[in-house]
């Protein structure tokens, strides 16, 4: 295990930014956002023509920076077209935007007010993106804060809904629940088959009366391209207390579960990163780690997955010295479930970023197999980061400051690498002096 250690002052762009609220259109009325426009945090525009990568891309949207009306930023993804879609959500609804690649805002779309079922608590997670230009939002929606179904719509090129798969709500794990029994859910998350099949992945946790946990897992779903649910087909990933956080396809139609299972331990818990790869069919797939599993027995609270080029990326937080602090780990697995030796010789990289608070990260791999990282860390306050790794599992020094970039307070929730541009982008919810609110960030890779 590598240990790379960051000091832990923060670094600043390399540019300031005018922060004037951009302009949304109402689903309704364009007129009715026009008080947006009035709005300016009077900050001066000052653009350093030494743009370095990890710094943010002045030249894109205003700045560097999509300013988003109001809400919080949740997810993006780029379309076939090279566009960007993303979504920022305001109460219990979700707003569906579209930019060109620059960032700038796409003319040929009207941004539009999203729910999945009128007047419940709702979340949304997830944009995924077809190559046909339809896109899929997956997110969850309830009338009790904490039990939700997993939900999921998918949409024209323009936006409308498409009517022929509609809006599919998946059903509780345990509906009713006991009126001695308490049931929680946890948001959603997704991925797209080479076959344009939408794989859904929900966690819940059942606790009784005392707040003892009875069961707890991951579940799988599949719809085919016209939203029908395969019934056949069943993932329960499962252990004492089990959260799914990613989901992906390996190039032979084998799907990758990612997640963290709890094996509490004398009343402790005992947190580690799993994998299990399962058949298209649903059945475990044996032949991958060890009787379908891979386990990092290293303490891991938090974590994100992405699969590329049949090679499984992880991206989690642990703790290796009980000195109260939180890493960022970073490993490699191939498609057998073995470790990637030409990655840090197989080892996981460990970056300390000198916090004893770092939230879940998200990750993304770069045409060059340069792996990135974001995040944020510290608490209360919490603060930006974003990391490279080169392909071969050390920080990548051209990158930041040694490999990362530190930022000003807010949060990171997505990540994407933009294939049409030298940019990764960032959905993020900025909280400082400099800059509040939703935002979506061009940073040069």
């Amino acid at each position: 295990m590598t240990v790379i250690c960051v000091s832990a002052f923060a670094l600043g762009w390399r540019c300031q930014t005018d922060l004037a609220v951009g302009m949304d259109v109402c689903w309704h009325s364009p007129d009715c956002m026009e008080p947006l426009l009035q709005e300016d945090n009077g900050m001066t525009a000052q653009a350093n023509t030494q743009q370095a990568p990890g710094d943010l891309d002045v030249g894109f949207a205003d700045n560097g920076m999509i300013n988003i009306p109001q809400g919080s930023s949740q997810c993006v993804v780029e379309t076939s077209a090279g566009k960007l879609l993303y979504v920022a959500q305001t109460g219990r609804v979700s707003w569906v935007y579209r930019a060109m690649a620059d960032g700038t805002s796409d003319p040929t779309f009207q941004p539009f007010a999203w729910d999945f079922a009128k007047g419940q608590f709702e979340s949304f997670t997830r944009l995924l993106a077809r190559r046909d230009g339809k896109f899929l939002l997956i997110g969850n929606s309830g009338n009790e804060p904490f039990i939700r179904q997993a939900a999921i719509t998918r949409f024209n090129e323009g936006g409308s809904p498409d009517l022929v798969f509609g809006t599919k709500m998946l059903p509780l794990p345990v509906d009713p629940v006991p009126p001695e029994q308490g049931l929680q859910t946890f948001g959603p998350t997704g991925c797209l088959t080479a076959d344009n099949h939408v794989l859904v992945a929900a966690s819940y946790q059942l606790a009784d009366s005392e707040g003892t946990t009875i069961d707890s897992a991951g579940r799988v779903y599949t719809l085919d391209d016209q939203g029908h649910p395969d019934t056949g087909f069943e993932v329960r990933f499962k252990g004492p207390i089990t959260t799914i956080h990613s989901i992906g396809v390996l190039s032979d139609g084998r799907i990758v579960v990612f997640g963290i299972v709890d094996r509490p331990a004398s009343g402790t818990s005992v947190p580690n990163a799993v994998l299990a790869c399962y058949n298209r069919d649903g059945t475990l797939n044996k032949t991958f780690g060890i009787d379908g599993f891979w386990e990092d027995k290293s303490y891991a609270g938090f974590g994100s997955m992405v699969v590329d080029d049949d090679k499984i990326i992880i991206a989690a937080v642990t703790s290796i010295n009980n000195d109260g602090n939180r890493y960022v780990s970073v490993q490699r697995v191939l498609g057998d479930g073995t470790s990637d030796k030409t990655f840090n010789n197989g080892a996981p990289l460990v970056v300390d970023l000198g916090s004893g608070f770092i939230n879940i990260p998200s990750i993304t791999v770069q045409p060059d197999k340069k792996i990135v990282v974001a995040g944020s860390e510290n608490f209360p306050v919490q603060n930006l980061y974003w990391l490279r790794t080169t392909e071969g599992g050390e920080l990548d020094t051209s990158f930041g400051d040694s490999g990362v970039v530190r930022q000003q307070a807010g949060r990171v929730n997505d990540i994407i690498v933009q294939r049409t541009g030298n940019r990764l982008i960032l959905a993020v919810n900025l909280d400082s002096s400099e800059a509040q609110g939703p935002k979506v960030l061009g940073i040069l890779s």
